[in-house]
């Protein structure tokens, strides 16, 4: 069926970085999911360069990063399994036609395939580790149903604001453009932090960088710095 996850620094450090949405694969035997190939390159099928950002923040903070291996449009991983948009129909106004009309088998077989191996993987990596601290990479787009974006980050959260609080406040005082549960609310879409972290009382932090600044491998390494600096200051690394 396919690989659900990539796996880097396995059982390293204390942190643990999970990208829920960094991959555009759809397996062949989907045909694609009845979409025009150039719509994999877009936010739709993609967090835009979170795979780098993990992969550079991994190497950064010598620690595991787990990141899906297939796109949201199979399945979403930060969803739960009672969600809507768990297998999304419409994204973005874009009509997604292979997941028209999917039978609970069918679904089934996905959730086995790619979302139980995946989060199998992260509780597993969770569990392993003393103190954990979870880092969760997101990116957004500039704009959203015709609505400017103006943060160049934002901090999501449900009920633990632990890490979100102090890094809103951080990087604010860094003259960046913060989003305090901005553009999405993690009180709906934190389904990933909700099972493996505030579940168990382990801080996280789920980040949502704007896409247009993930571009390069500058973008990268300087947004992997950000991130780091942070979690130096916080005295987690």
């Amino acid at each position: 069926m396919g690989i659900a996850y990539e796996q880097l620094r396995a059982n390293e450090g204390t942190i643990l970085i999970v990208a829920d949405h960094a991959s555009n694969v759809i397996p062949t035997h989907f045909n694609g999911l009845g979409l025009p190939r150039d719509i994999l390159g877009t936010h739709i099928a993609i967090d835009i360069g979170t795979a780098d950002l993990a992969r550079a923040l991994s190497h950064k903070l010598k620690t595991e990063a787990l990141l899906s291996a297939v796109s949201r449009l199979v399945i979403d991983k930060n969803r739960r399994l009672d969600q809507e948009g768990l297998v999304p129909h419409v994204s973005d106004n874009i009509e997604i036609s292979g997941n028209r009309g999917l039978s609970a088998a069918a679904i089934a077989e996905r959730v086995e395939a790619y979302y139980t191996p995946y989060h199998g993987a992260v509780g597993a990596a969770v569990a392993q580790r003393k103190a954990p601290v979870l880092i969760s990479l997101h990116s957004f787009t500039p704009e959203m149903d015709g609505v400017s974006r103006p943060w160049e980050c934002g901090f999501l959260y449900n009920r633990d604001t632990r890490l979100a609080s102090a890094a809103i406040a951080h990087f604010a005082d860094r003259g960046l453009t913060v989003g305090d549960n901005e553009p999405y609310p993690g009180t709906h879409y934190n389904a990933s932090m909700d099972r493996h972290a505030e579940a168990h009382g382990h801080p996280y932090l789920m980040v949502e960088i704007r896409n247009d600044l993930l571009q390069s491998q500058a973008d990268i390494d300087s947004w992997a710095t950000h991130i780091a600096n942070f979690l130096d200051v916080k005295g987690i690394v």
